[in-house]
């Protein structure tokens, strides 16, 4: 096949193949700045050219804010602190400093977000990603992603990247996390279980949105956003209208409240084109109200990145 024929789309999928194979790493940084980039390209508009070093270091803290938290091991009424860094006794310094925002914060990404603590330390993240991250990703003098100079507080995607880590999200997030998960076994003697430490990874945050749970249910006037049933007490389940498996997308906006059942029925899956309209309405007509919730328990309300979320999932579902 002549070299220019090939698609630059599945170039760019091997040069992030590579990587992960290849490259050395002494911290998790690169696999944090892949997972964060696949994970904003579904948030940005389809015209996006750069992306805000803040944006990126806001999504750092999230993307370690699990990992930070104390790992049980599988059958063991054990709790460790997992290494991420090559050198045990000295960890990398974004660990350090999400490790000391969640003590702050009681460990509740909710209490940082409302207290502000996220923003103070995003800024010295971003500090540390303008030190020791962004330079290492690519090869020196061969961008493939993006290009970034010192003093610059964003970095420039190449053309066609945000449409490959779209189009291809699902298959590099599962790169990206299980490349992410072996690399921290390898310097965890004690864990056994990659399923267990990958939920712990990269699961979603229940704790977080629980604190949504009654102001939502006021909001859909006591039924489930899905059936219609009424909501008995014990019988309410927050969840993600997008699927956390397609996408970490924890806007509020991004959040209803079902029965058990509903939640059971629609699992990892795409709901009805007549829910997807639902949920556009509710977060147009109810915007006042659910942004005054989110300010009020810490979470984000983005309602452009959860609309360009929902029609990036619908479009790549066919």
């Amino acid at each position: 096949m002549a070299k220019d024929s090939i698609d630059p789309a599945l170039a760019l999928l091997d040069r992030v193949q590579k990587l992960l194979r290849d490259s050395s790493y002494t911290t998790t940084y690169k696999f944090a700045l892949l997972r964060a980039l696949c994970d904003l390209s579904v948030e940005l508009p389809d015209n996006t050219s750069s992306i805000a070093l803040q944006t990126i270091a806001e999504r750092f803290i999230h993307l370690y804010w699990r990992q930070v938290q104390l790992f049980t091991l599988p059958d063991q009424d054990k709790e460790v602190q997992l290494v991420q860094c090559s050198m045990k006794n000295k960890p990398s310094k974004v660990i350090s400093l999400v490790q000391q925002c969640a003590k702050e914060s009681g460990r509740s990404l909710s209490n940082a977000q409302q207290t502000g603590r996220i923003l103070n330390y995003t800024k010295l993240v971003q500090q540390q990603l303008v030190k020791d991250v962004l330079w290492r990703l690519q090869p020196e003098g061969d961008p493939f992603l993006y290009i970034w100079k010192r003093g610059q507080d964003s970095i420039q995607l190449l053309p066609g990247v945000l449409a490959t880590l779209r189009r291809f999200h699902a298959l590099l997030c599962d790169l990206i996390d299980g490349a992410w998960t072996r690399w921290v076994e390898r310097r965890n003697v004690e864990v056994r279980s990659s399923d267990a430490l990958r939920k712990h990874l990269f699961g979603s945050e229940r704790m977080n949105i629980e604190s949504v749970r009654e102001p939502l249910i006021k909001l859909q006037q006591g039924v489930c956003f899905y059936s219609g049933k009424e909501l008995r007490k014990g019988d309410s389940h927050i969840d993600h209208f997008i699927p956390w498996s397609l996408a970490r997308h924890e806007a509020l906006g991004n959040l209803v409240v079902c029965t058990a059942a509903a939640n059971v029925k629609w699992s990892n899956a795409l709901k009805p084109a007549k829910d997807r309209a639902k949920l556009e309405v509710r977060n147009n007509e109810h915007a006042p109200r659910l942004a005054q919730i989110a300010r009020a328990n810490g979470l984000r309300w983005d309602p452009r990145a959860t609309l360009a979320v929902t029609q990036w999932a619908y479009a790549s579902a066919g």
